[in-house]
């Protein structure tokens, strides 16, 4: 049976990267946006191939409710902010700025390549490198979210975000502390919201994050940047009018295109109607199962009555458990 490998983050975060490097030819590898076969080539000295690697990316089970618009807009994500600010005086220094120009151009810049053999230097240029980008990436997602603060934003999200009025208010008073991990609890914030934002992380080059997909199959108008895959997925089942309606090029046009969708129901509702549509066309999981089931050569599905082989089972235990099968469990 085909063990797979998938991009949930870039390969650049796999924790086993020797042993897949070694052993390259146990696996067949999956990538969640079109940028990732770049990116495991240069993890894998340009070992993959149409026969080892396939496009594979997400899909969504949630459904559409009519529900009571609780939210004018909604985003369901993480804080990518530092809460550390370093002391070091290079955090403040013009070669600083620079990096910080390299990486909002090209995330995936490598910065190791700056000193050459020069250990010393490479590895105080590599922590340099290391703490811009987690500032950019958590500043960048800040800015996109602080101009939609007097719209009628809510937020939610389990991580950090109870440490946002650090540094912002605004965005700090707009924080919705309910805990929303579930595919259930995703749902109901999509479809009692009118407008659901998606903000994705720069490591989404060619992509974008999972929630778009959640956000198009509910009864909330997404509005996102512009991502090729997205447009090669969902690009032909859109209207010219609904794109430019929902596709925002910088914070300034995500504010301004929310103003007008609030404004417009009428438009906002032709785009929920043809984002469903989309997701129902390319968009759902025994899609992406069956294309899963012919490249692996494994049957996942029952392509007649459309439906998965697994099933779903609840485990129900007798008796609680002892504390020494709670250890074992851990072990």
């Amino acid at each position: 049976c085909p063990n797979c490998i998938i991009d949930a983050d870039n390969p650049e975060t796999f924790w086993n990267k020797k042993y897949i490097k070694n052993n390259h030819k146990k696996f067949k590898f999956l990538g969640l946006q079109k940028y990732s076969k770049t990116m495991y080539r240069k993890l894998l000295s340009h070992k993959i191939n149409n026969k080892n690697y396939l496009f594979f990316p997400p899909a969504t089970s949630v459904k559409a409710q009519k529900l009571q618009k609780k939210f004018n807009i909604s985003f369901i994500g993480s804080n990518f902010f530092p809460l550390r600010i370093p002391d070091e005086d290079f955090f403040y220094s013009k070669n600083a700025i620079n990096i910080y120009k390299k990486y909002k151009k090209n995330y995936f810049y490598d910065c190791d390549k700056e000193y050459g053999g020069n250990i010393k230097k490479r590895n105080e240029h590599k922590t340099i490198c290391e703490t811009i980008r987690a500032f950019y990436v958590g500043q960048d997602r800040l800015k996109h979210m602080s101009v939609l603060t007097d719209l009628g934003f809510t937020f939610f999200g389990v991580r950090w975000w109870n440490k946002i009025a650090y540094y912002d208010f605004d965005i700090a008073s707009c924080f919705n502390p309910k805990k929303i991990t579930t595919n259930i609890e995703n749902q109901w914030v999509y479809n009692s919201s009118k407008i659901s934002i998606n903000i994705s992380h720069p490591q989404a080059k060619s992509s974008f994050s999972w929630r778009v997909m959640d956000i198009m199959a509910s009864d909330s108008c997404l509005l996102t940047e512009y991502k090729e895959d997205w447009n090669e997925l969902f690009g032909k089942y859109i209207s010219k009018e609904v794109k430019e309606a929902i596709i925002y090029n910088n914070r300034y046009e995500l504010r301004q295109k929310c103003i007008t969708l609030l404004d417009n129901e009428k438009l906002r509702n032709k785009c929920i109607e043809e984002l469903q549509n989309a997701i129902e066309k390319n968009g759902r999981w025994h899609k992406r199962l069956l294309k899963l089931q012919q490249f692996t050569k494994v049957p996942i599905i029952d392509i007649e009555n459309n439906h998965p082989f697994y099933e779903k089972v609840n485990f129900k235990r007798s008796k609680p458990e002892s504390p020494q099968s709670k250890k074992n469990k851990t072990k």
